[in-house]
């Protein structure tokens, strides 16, 4: 257990730094869009907090920030099993493969919360800042909670009461720490080729608004397809190395 939360830490520390860095710009950059659009001119379409947060954009860098994260957290830590920085690290734990991969899983999984968790707490953030700053006649005691229900952005992040959304969430969460992951095999060209197609939809997909239970379903297939294809993968790939080195073994 100590070897494993070792390398843990590791991939906690690697990724730290940048992973912050990054939240900090988002957290900057959607303050400012909304700051924007709250400063403008009242259209035909009203002035409700769910149309500034549409005309702000900052469903935007939700997804390039969501992509940026996929990236960052595949390519930050560089523990190449083999041949990266962290390879004495690795082969002094006498950790395995797949062992260095979930702990990989993990780490990710706790750095996409964190993301999710920044990026509700903004959102609420804006909205109190419109509670502050918009006109009066566009304010009730209800305006942010009724936003999270007409907003398909502050719906997808606060379902409330939608349940099928919070499993949905759940498994959105679990997935991009498996995605994100970098599996420590030399072959990195046959891994490319083998990867589940069409992830990159993911962050566009998951805003929807109340009752778009079609989409929810699917996106919950998606996923569930996806967590099983990604473990029967790096199974697979575990017994290929493990064969690799015992013919290695035999014929040396």
């Amino acid at each position: 257990m100590k070897k494993h939360i070792s390398v843990f830490q590791l991939m906690i520390r690697s990724n730290f730094y940048r992973v912050s860095g990054l939240l900090a710009v988002m957290v900057v950059l959607q303050t400012g869009l909304f700051w924007i659009a709250l400063n403008s001119e009242v259209s035909a379409d009203g002035f409700g907090l769910e149309y500034v947060f549409k005309i702000s954009h900052i469903e935007l860098v939700f997804i390039g920030v969501f992509i940026a994260m996929d990236i960052f957290l595949r390519t930050a830590v560089g523990y190449d099993y083999d041949k990266g920085k962290h390879h004495y690290t690795m082969m002094r734990l006498s950790v395995t493969r797949k062992e260095v991969y979930y702990c990989h899983v993990v780490s990710n999984v706790l750095y996409y919360l964190l993301f999710f968790t920044i990026q509700t707490l903004t959102a609420v953030m804006l909205g109190m800042m419109y509670l502050k700053f918009a006109p009066a006649e566009y304010v009730t005691g209800q305006t942010l909670f009724l936003a999270c229900y007409r907003s398909a952005f502050l719906h997808s992040l606060l379902p409330l009461g939608d349940f099928p959304y919070w499993i949905r969430n759940f498994l959105v969460l679990i997935a991009a720490g498996f995605w994100s992951a970098y599996y420590p095999k030399e072959e990195e060209a046959e891994k490319k080729k083998k990867q589940f197609p069409g992830f990159a939809v993911l962050p566009v997909l998951y805003s929807r608004g109340l009752g778009d239970y079609t989409n929810c379903a699917i996106l919950i297939i998606y996923v569930v397809g996806y967590l099983i294809w990604i473990n029967n993968h790096v199974r697979k790939e575990e017994m290929e190395i493990r064969q690799e080195e015992t013919s290695g073994e035999v014929s040396s």
